[in-house]
């Protein structure tokens, strides 16, 4: 493939952070046409032990980091008359999974924030989606995978009989962003 990319070391939570990579892709691209949500953290604990400050942190990244780079490219795209935003959701937002009441509120969040921005989008052509996975082999989910139990009970509920893997959604994002995909949103 190839291309040209530039990097930036801001979280998705510091807002002047999320303007300047914003800032600095456009004076290194000129415009912005594709965003994708993709950030994440885990804190998982039962509802009763977590903590807070550990649910409030869950929900920064995943729902608010989402919120703050959208916010900042949408008056982008709108002017260019042309983007695609791809959000990051989870089968944890959807059916919900023990331990991830944090996680699974900031992804259903998503899912909510998505439904509405590709009906205010569309006039500006604009298409936003969002991919939901099941449990994807990550660096920060490979724990998981050491327990047995854990594997057996979540391979149970995949239709397919195993995890997704980083390609399967990056596969799903790239098409999401194509021209193929004109009628999706």
């Amino acid at each position: 493939m190839g291309g040209e990319a530039i990097s930036n070391g801001s979280s998705v939570t510091d807002k002047a952070g999320v303007k300047k990579l914003v800032d600095d892709t456009m004076a290194a691209f000129g415009r912005v046409d594709i965003l994708v949500n993709n950030a994440g953290v885990l804190r998982d604990k039962s509802f009763a032990k977590v903590t807070l400050d550990d649910f409030e942190f869950v929900v920064n990244v995943h729902m608010m980091g989402s919120v703050y780079c959208t916010k900042a490219v949408w008056p982008i795209m709108t002017e260019q008359n042309y983007g695609r935003i791809i959000m990051t959701s989870s089968s944890s937002g959807v059916f919900g999974n023990f331990g991830q009441s944090n996680y699974g509120a900031a992804k259903m969040g998503v899912v909510g924030l998505m439904n509405t921005l590709k009906i205010e989008g569309m006039k500006y052509n604009i298409r936003v989606n969002t991919v939901c996975p099941t449990f994807v082999v990550t660096p920060m989910t490979k724990k998981f995978l050491k327990n047995k139990k854990f594997k057996r009970e979540v391979l149970g509920n995949i239709p397919l009989g195993r995890f997704a893997e980083l390609s399967d959604v990056a596969s799903a994002a790239v098409f999401l962003a194509s021209d193929a995909a004109s009628m999706i949103n």
